[in-house]
This record gives structure tokens, C-alpha cells and sequence, in this order.
């Protein structure tokens, strides 16, 4: 999607996305991570995949603004309080500790700075399942995301999967979501 290009993720967590950029012959990697373990992590990989240019914000993507274009926005964000990377105040689910909270405060304001830092036709790209405990809590991620991101006027592309064993609420994957920007 983006060789060559520039890419935000929103969510970098352990580095697989940050990997992949630099496999991918990504020019520029931008991310947000507000675990300081797990930034600190991020700093140390980061200075290992030369000649990719890394911006690492020890932050809430909530509260950033990315301040270039990028070609894509991807993540796997944190699904509410089901992912624990550690309990300091700057952890999405310890900031918003109710659903409605949550998607309120943390989901749709990092869509909406995913996508305002897109350039037209760029792509928006998603890693997120509703599991049957999320739905329990109230929480239909899948149906809260796209719901969010049609509001922001991207169009869907074809779902792409990313296959894995078992399954994931009875499909053969996880859904990867497409949306791609008006030009």
C-alpha cells in the first residue's frame, strides 16, 4: 500500500506494524504509544531498521495530531480493556473506563486523526474483531468502527484476511478492513 510512502499507526503497541514498514520498504513509519515499557521497546527496535525514518510519540493517538500527510493510517487498536500493555493513566482503557466512555473519548477521536492525516486517496487500514465478551460489555467494535468511519465519508475496499490458527468468531482469520479516501 504505501513502498516508498509515509505511514501512521496509531496504536504501535509491541512493533509487528513497525517491522512490516520496514519490510515493506516504507520511507517514513509514524506511531503513537503511551506504554513507556513498551515505547521504550519501540525506541530500541526502531534504532535497528535503518534506513527506515521512525517518529515514535509517547502518547494517546487520541491526543495526537499528525502533522504530514501520510499514504496510509493502519493499526490493531487496543480492544478496550481486553489488552492490558500496563495500568498507567495514560492507557486507554484506565483514561475511559466505561464502553460508552471508551468509544467516546479514545475510538472515535483516533479514527478521526487516522483519517484527517491521510492524503487523498490514501488508505485506512484496520485490524479489529468483536468477541463475544466485548458484545457482553456492550462493545461491537467492528460495528462501532465502521459506523465511525463511514461517518468520515472513506468508502470500504475490499476486506482483506489475515489467516491465523483456530478461528476468530468462527471465520478462518481476522478481518483486515480497507477504506480508501476520496482523491
Amino acid at each position: 500500500f504505501a513502498p516508498g510512502g509515509v505511514v501512521y499507526d496509531a496504536c504501535a503497541g509491541w512493533g509487528g506494524r513497525l517491522l512490516g514498514a520496514r519490510l515493506g520498504g516504507v520511507r517514513k513509519y509514524i506511531a503513537c504509544e503511551p506504554s513507556s515499557k513498551t515505547f521504550a521497546g519501540l525506541e530500541e527496535l526502531s534504532n535497528l531498521l535503518s534506513p527506515l525514518e521512525v517518529e515514535l510519540h509517547r502518547c494517546g493517538s487520541e491526543d495526537f495530531d499528525v502533522e504530514e500527510e501520510v499514504d496510509v493510517a493502519f493499526t490493531s487498536p487496543p480492544y478496550f480493556n481486553t489488552e492490558w500493555y500496563s495500568d498507567e493513566r495514560t492507557q486507554s482503557h484506565v483514561r475511559f473506563p466505561t464502553v460508552e466512555a471508551w468509544r467516546n473519548g479514545f475510538l472515535q477521536p483516533m479514527l478521526a486523526k487516522m483519517v484527517t492525516a491521510l492524503r487523498p486517496g490514501g488508505h485506512l487500514i484496520l485490524s479489529v474483531t468483536t468477541r463475544r465478551a466485548h458484545r457482553r460489555s456492550g462493545l461491537d467494535l467492528e460495528g462501532d468502527v465502521h459506523q465511525i468511519v463511514e461517518e468520515l465519508g472513506l468508502v470500504q475496499e475490499p476486506t482483506l484476511t489475515m489467516l491465523k490458527t483456530g478461528t476468530d468468531n468462527g471465520r478462518k482469520g481476522r478481518p483486515i478492513f480497507v477504506w480508501k479516501k476520496a482523491a
